[in-house]
């Protein structure tokens, strides 16, 4: 295959693309190797609403970064590989309030560990329930994967028509630049919708987020065809090690009330 576009190389590759985000002076004037400086960080797995507690929290006007934001401008900080410095640096930077770890929930550990002043949110639901809602979705996430890592990556080698784009308008750098999280938000730009469906999407493949996190948990159910009792209750055994008491808010989105 030929070499990728400069733009794709440059922005997209997950060797160098999380370097390449939130980077307006603000961003880098807040970066750290020891502090996310993160306030909260919300620890439930997927179909937990943990958007829809992504949609509270930032009616508040707080910066919320969900699943997509992560893998749009904080790849780095969702490699099975990462570290609290790393961690700690891209969060920062990408100035993020709030940030929910799923799907990359093996990344508790170093999540915790890189945000000393963060208060949690574990939202959790009733098992079976919950399966049948992340099953339905977890199926669509494992094929979409699948086609685009495959569909995406060979576009942009045959037509390089973002660099085309970006080189008349910008919309593309100022997108990784500035880091805007747009998961939860009522309104996308085109540039956005492009971005999120060619090169944010496809990440899942590439950091095997299909094995890991939320995927892993439910893995009892597609190999022994059991509900993963189990692997629900020693992830929030961990979460309970991990976490202090004092900044731990345990939520059950069918019993409690926002």
């Amino acid at each position: 295959c030929p070499p990728s576009p400069p733009w794709a190389t440059k922005y997209v590759s997950p060797q160098t693309s999380d370097d390449r985000s939130c980077r307006t002076p603000a961003g880098l004037a807040a970066e750290s190797n020891t502090s996310s400086k993160v306030k909260i960080l919300m620890l439930g797995i997927g179909q937990t609403g943990t958007t829809s507690l992504s949609e509270v929290l930032g009616s508040f006007g707080l910066r919320v970064y969900h699943a997509e934001d992560m893998m749009a401008f904080a790849g780095r900080a969702m490699r099975p590989d990462t570290t609290p410095p790393v961690w700690a640096r891209v969060m920062s930077r990408c100035r993020a309030d709030v940030v929910s770890i799923e799907p990359a929930l093996d990344t508790l550990p170093v999540a915790v560990a890189a945000s000393p002043d963060a208060k949690f949110i574990y939202t959790i639901r009733p098992i079976y329930p919950w399966f049948v809602s992340s099953g339905k979705m977890g199926d669509v996430d494992v094929y979409f994967s699948l086609a685009m890592n495959y569909l995406a990556a060979a576009g942009i080698r045959m037509l390089p028509w973002v660099d085309l784009w970006d080189a008349l308008t910008g919309q593309f750098i100022a997108f990784w630049d500035e880091g805007r999280p747009y998961t939860i938000s009522k309104t996308f730009t085109m540039a956005e919708i492009i971005a999120h469906q060619a090169f944010v999407r496809p990440r899942w493949v590439t950091w095997h987020l299909q094995n890991r996190g939320t995927r892993k948990i439910t893995r009892d159910w597609y190999y022994a065809k059991r509900l993963p009792h189990d692997a629900v209750h020693a992830y929030r055994s961990e979460v309970e090690a991990l976490v202090p008491k004092d900044r731990l808010l345990i939520f059950n989105v069918k019993e409690d009330t926002m």
